[in-house]
């Protein structure tokens, strides 16, 4: 049986950079749900933080090494397609966080609570992003003999929008 400790080290190992480790653990330790590099589209969102009711906040890390002024107009075209789909965004450089870490968290938490997002139990209740079966399948001819099994696969990617 995996433990919350060990699947808090496998998501947080999804995350690409110091900034977003540092603040998935900020989040989850306040108890958040929170799910690093969600797949949406052909997009992926840095992290999501999840509550009841299906609310859903995007959030997007800029590292400022990633992400300088050459890439801003690639980035808020993709959050604009996003936004379209049911998206909220909450965008926050790496800089401004090491400069006012308290303040941005502090807004950050002023925005799940406006959207209706509370902690929840972080990582119990982490949904997985796939989910793969393998099954055996029977070929029955009409006079009920087996003529070959093959082995089928299903994998099954679970991502939305609100």
């Amino acid at each position: 049986m995996v433990t919350d400790k060990e699947e808090a080290g496998v998501l947080i190992d999804q995350c690409e950079s110091g900034f977003e480790r540092e603040v998935f653990s900020v989040l989850s330790s306040r108890g958040y749900r929170v799910i690093p590099q969600v797949k949406t589209g052909a997009y992926r969102i840095d992290m999501v933080v999840e509550g009841a009711g299906d609310n859903r906040l995007a959030i997007e890390l800029d590292g400022d090494e990633y992400h300088g002024p050459d890439r801003w107009q690639h980035d808020m075209n993709r959050q604009r397609v996003l936004e379209r789909a049911g998206w909220v965004f909450w965008r926050c450089f790496a800089s401004t966080w090491s400069l006012r870490k308290d303040d941005v968290l502090q807004e950050l938490l002023a925005r799940l609570a406006a959207m209706g997002i509370e902690p929840m139990g972080a990582i119990e209740h982490a949904p997985s992003f796939v989910e793969k079966r393998t099954w055996k399948c029977a070929h029955v001819e009409d006079d009920g003999q087996v003529v070959d099994e093959t082995q089928a696969a299903l994998e099954l990617a679970i991502t939305s929008a609100k």
